[in-house]
């Protein structure tokens, strides 16, 4: 797939804001074709940085793999035959703590903000990670 996007951010003080858009663009018929919104904004409070992101996955052209209507959102492209024109919506939310000036680690937790049609790939997840500063 092509991924053309753009992103930006902006602090306002210490609160931050974030957003990004874009293109899954399929590379053959079998694979479905998306485009992405995302929205985050977090606050600075010492070391610690709640969070809240909004996400929005839009499947604008249908593949031909799968005769079923829910996408992968962000993990798989099932290519759902009756997946055009479905959106899944999701909200996070979580926190970043920064250990030490190097590194930072966070957690959030997305779930779904409606139940339509496509999308039921996603109930729940749980991401983390470590970011490690060099230099």
């Amino acid at each position: 797939a092509l991924n053309p996007f753009v992103s930006g951010a902006t602090s306002l003080g210490d609160f931050n804001l974030m957003a990004g858009t874009g293109l899954r663009i399929a590379m053959d018929d079998a694979d479905s074709s998306f485009w992405d919104l995302d929205l985050h904004a977090d606050i600075k409070l010492g070391n610690f940085y709640p969070l809240v992101e909004v996400n929005l996955v839009h499947v604008y052209h249908a593949g031909e793999r799968l005769p079923i209507a829910d996408e992968g959102e962000d993990f798989f492209n099932f290519g759902a035959s009756k997946s055009a024109g479905e959106n899944i919506l999701t909200m996070a939310t979580g926190a970043r703590y920064r250990v030490t000036d190097t590194i930072d680690i966070g957690a959030a937790y997305q779930f779904p903000l409606d139940r339509g049609e496509g999308s039921g790939i996603i109930d729940w997840r749980l991401t983390t990670d470590v970011i490690v500063r060099f230099g």
